[in-house]
């Protein structure tokens, strides 16, 4: 006779039986054998345990921790980190969980960490004045300090200096007249009738002034404040100012 077996606690049982003496439960009735052929035999169905994989006696282990003491190699802190990970069977960097939700390994880490040496970033090599320490350093600094304003203020001048000519240069003739000129600005009346000069700009006072020799051999000075507007102050002619009944003959004596 064929043997049975109890789909509930996977106990043998008699072929005819119909509830299983040692669980209780109903016994499926056997399946007819396929194709005429007697019925195969089944595997035993050994019962699990609903207490987890120890069973209820059988208490969980403990993880086992273990301390790896810090150890100086040739590279360190880096050297030690690759130790660590080859014991826990992987490379350089690498760690597994063990099963418990830990990180194996980490410890270890953590331990070598602490005494790996602290990074530091070298220090920068100062240029120019700042490679100078003490006294002479600080003086080294003034002067440069001082070299730079210098040349903020030339530029700043020379910015000025050329507006405030560009300024007068354009200023038409200051008189009304019905004669006929030559010349219909200071620039061009300067250009015909001095032969050599110079400007100079005060940019405090926006005072101009224009120094040379005509070409009637006279050392003459024309000064302007050129301010909102462009007017002419005074003239000088050999070191002497002219009055001002004289000023407007000798201008209109540059225009014609």
């Amino acid at each position: 006779m064929t043997r049975r077996y109890c789909k509930g606690c996977g106990m043998p049982v008699a072929a005819d039986c119909k509830v299983c003496p040692h669980c209780g439960k109903v016994v499926a009735a056997a399946a007819a054998p396929r194709n005429g052929g007697t019925q195969t035999q089944r595997r035993t169905v050994r019962p699990r345990s609903t207490e987890g994989t120890y069973g209820a006696s059988a208490p969980r282990p403990a993880r086992q921790r273990q301390t790896q003491p810090y150890r100086e190699g040739s590279y360190g802190a880096y050297n030690n980190r690759s130790y660590t990970n080859e014991r826990r069977g992987y490379g350089y960097g690498g760690g597994y969980d063990d099963g418990y939700g830990y990180d194996d390994g980490y410890e270890y880490e953590s331990e070598m960490s602490a005494h790996a040496p602290a990074k530091t970033r070298p220090a920068k090599k100062k240029s120019g004045f700042k490679a100078f320490t003490g006294t002479a350093g600080k003086v080294l600094h003034i002067v440069g300090t001082a070299i730079k304003v210098a040349v903020i203020l030339a530029v700043l001048y020379g910015g000025i200096f050329v507006v405030q000519i560009y300024r007068v240069k354009l200023t038409e003739y200051p008189y009304s007249t019905t004669m006929r000129l030559s010349h219909s600005n200071y620039g061009q009346a300067i250009s015909g009738y001095f032969s050599s000069g110079h400007w100079s700009v005060n940019p405090f006072t926006g005072r101009c002034t224009y120094s040379g020799e005509t070409y009637h051999h006279e050392d003459m000075e024309l000064i302007f404040n050129a301010r909102a507007r462009v007017t002419l102050a005074g003239i000088t002619v050999d070191g002497e100012p002219i009055s001002e009944s004289l000023t407007e003959s000798k201008v209109m004596g540059m225009f014609i």
